[in-house]
């Protein structure tokens, strides 16, 4: 994936070695073209797998923030697993596992065939096993937990009884094969039969030390949702849940709730983003999101923060400070010119009382760009977590993570100080942030122009 066409002024800019500060004065920015021609890249910290026509390879970025290392080159290609817009992060992507030296790599189904998962050696790329499922595998992030893979499946019935959801506990490291699953409980099977929308009907949130697992239910245009605990983890193979809670969408004549994102704050405790909507309700106000934290031993909501306009994206956990940062986009009902949502809030809560400690507001139209990405770093030795926002525009906004849940984002009047490592005018269609730097995909704003892969390390 050697690339052999990239915009000239990148070139130029790495070449005469650009160095911008910072908005912290930490480092200097500076930016390094990648040598890697697609734009089909999943990540997971700290590898990325590309996907190309006839290849499949991982990379590794180092810690110090240098050029990623080719770490295998897969031994047969798979199709790439993701949506098509590769800024969607929520979909099925491949699971590099670095105790096992294993990646997983979903394939759905084609041609007649099931859906698989293929299991390759992350040190020769070799081919070890591969695992056939059933149904169709649904578009959201497989989860994995000491080698052992969950997939959640539907069966493609078209005709009532329509789908059914079926989470399957896949054995990659033992045999390869299923060791049973979760199924909805009988006592909500009627919904699910006739349920116009299966997206969210089974949907794994957490999963313990001891692989007990946690998964939500909802259905479109309904009111409620279920949060159901399975102790898998006494052999049965599809065990029924042994306990369960409701929450219940709190808009005055709202129609919906659902799960979107999920993240572990303890070993026994897990955040739990939550979408409430109404459709009757204009866009502005229509909709909001909260987060609870939940104990899974005792499946009660230990903390519930207040509600937040918008939908949330993702969830990050900053331990030091025991606090949970959503990020969360916005539609105020406003027009704005590229059609994305027009605000990004930056909320800071308790994870022990939900409390809300920090909320910064970016205006996309203020800030003159959308917010493609925003995360916390994992910080490198001696450094601090950093949070770092980037734009649509390559501009980047960095910054210490508890200073931000202090001060909140440096500003000049109303628009979040930011520097731009890119000269002109430029279009982000993707970007991960990893540790000390940022791997992103830049095309020029024309939109005919090549994506170059480029990484930008402070």
């Amino acid at each position: 994936m050697a690339c052999g066409c990239t915009f000239i002024h990148l070139r130029q800019l790495v070449f005469q070695g650009l160095l911008l500060h910072n908005i912290n004065q930490m480092q200097p920015l500076k930016v390094v073209v990648l040598p890697w021609t697609t734009t089909r890249i999943q990540y997971q910290y700290p590898y990325f797998t590309l996907f190309d026509n006839d290849s499949v390879e991982v990379w590794q970025v180092p810690s110090q923030g240098i050029s990623p290392q080719l770490v295998t080159r897969l031994a047969h290609a798979v199709p790439y697993p993701g949506l098509a817009d590769p800024s969607i992060s929520q979909t099925l992507q491949p699971i590099v596992d670095s105790k096992h030296k294993l990646v997983v790599v979903p394939e759905e189904s084609h041609d007649g065939l099931p859906p698989f998962l293929r299991v390759f050696s992350l040190e020769t790329g070799e081919l070890l096993q591969t695992v056939e499922l059933s149904g169709q595998l649904v578009q959201i992030p497989l989860s994995y937990q000491d080698g052992k893979v969950l997939a959640l499946v539907g069966d493609d019935a078209s005709e009532p009884p329509y789908t059914r959801m079926t989470i399957l506990i896949c054995d990659v490291v033992h045999g390869g094969s299923h060791i049973g699953g979760v199924r909805i409980p009988a006592r909500l099977d009627e919904r699910e039969r006739k349920g116009p929308n299966t997206d969210s009907i089974l949907w794994p949130a957490f999963i313990t030390p001891d692989f007990d697992l946690v998964a939500t239910s909802s259905q479109a245009w309904e009111d409620t949702m279920e949060v159901l605990r399975y102790r898998t983890s006494q052999g049965i193979s599809y065990p029924e849940p042994d306990r369960s809670f409701q929450l219940t969408e709190t808009i005055d004549d709202g129609d919906n709730i659902c799960p979107t994102y999920a993240l572990p704050t303890g070993e026994r405790s897990f955040a739990l983003a939550v979408y409430e909507g109404s459709a009757a309700l204009p866009q502005g106000n229509g909709c909001q999101s909260k987060v609870h934290v939940i104990d899974s031993d005792t499946m009660t909501v230990s903390s519930s923060a207040q509600p937040i306009l918008g939908r949330i994206s993702t969830l990050h956990f900053l331990s030091s400070q025991n606090a949970i940062i959503a990020v969360v986009k916005h539609n105020t009902g406003e027009e704005w010119g590229d059609g994305s949502p027009m605000a990004t809030y930056i909320v800071a809560v308790d994870a022990l009382t939900g409390a809300r400690r920090r909320m910064d507001t970016i205006y996309h139209g203020v800030q003159g760009s959308a917010v493609v990405n925003c995360a916390i770093t994992q910080g490198l030795g001696l450094q601090e977590p950093s949070l770092v926002v980037v734009y649509q525009d390559g501009s980047l906004s960095v910054v210490n993570a508890e200073s931000f849940l202090s001060e909140g984002l440096p500003r000049d009047g109303e628009r979040v100080q930011a520097e731009k490592p890119f000269p002109g005018d430029v279009f982000i269609e993707f970007a991960y942030v990893v540790e000390s730097s940022v791997v992103m995909s830049v095309r020029g704003a024309d939109g005919d122009s090549v994506s170059n892969i480029v990484l930008v390390h402070w």
